[in-house]
């Protein structure tokens, strides 16, 4: 049986300033099946990207926390001040459906270019290159969510009923799936 699930993806400031909104978006209905059951667009305070950005990095393995840790970066760098005389926004979304993190984890795709097939969110919108030495010299991922249910589930369970800041807009129904199985357990792969 699948389980009912609630997800988010956040767009970046980068994909909306370069009009990629969209595209990503039409994706991620398209191609999840999920139900779109709130969002947001908004400008986030210098303190609300910290706050976020502390809660990113939670990976033992080496690998993925590297790429934690680069994406930890990139939300401090770029969640906040202004390019061209605007402020960096970001789009929240919440997907409801069953196995949503597992649906928005395939349509997003991982940080690092295995294969670049335009399958993918982060095929299509995301960049990650290194030089010869394997050093990251441009990185934008296009959009961000997390991929652990765990992880989903500690941000938007009933007992912290807001991420990055603000109160869900999904609707209370939406809630029912974490408020019925109570606080989940410290998780890996939270963010990517």
């Amino acid at each position: 049986m699948q389980t009912e699930e609630l997800a988010y993806v956040i767009v970046t400031p980068y994909s909306i300033r370069k009009s990629r909104t969209g595209g990503i978006v039409g994706r991620l209905i398209s191609r999840t099946g999920l139900d779109l059951v709130g969002g947001r667009m908004f400008a986030p305070s210098a303190e609300l990207a910290k706050r976020y950005a502390d809660t990113i990095v939670t990976e033992t393995d080496p690998r993925h926390r590297a790429t934690q840790e680069l994406i930890r970066k990139y939300v401090l760098k770029n969640f906040t001040g202004e390019k061209n005389s605007q402020q960096a926004r970001v789009l929240f979304l919440i997907f409801r459906g069953p196995d949503a993190v597992e649906r928005i984890h395939r349509t997003v795709g991982h940080i690092l270019h295995e294969r670049t097939s335009g399958e993918t969110i982060r095929d299509t919108y995301g960049d990650y290159i290194t030089d010869d030495s394997g050093k990251v010299t441009y990185f934008e991922p296009g959009v961000l969510a997390a991929f652990d249910p765990n992880a989903m589930k500690r941000h938007l369970s009933s007992s912290n009923p807001t991420i990055l800041g603000f109160q869900i807009c999904a609707p209370a129904e939406s809630l029912k799936y974490f408020r019925a199985r109570g606080s989940p357990s410290s998780a890996s792969r939270s963010i990517e």
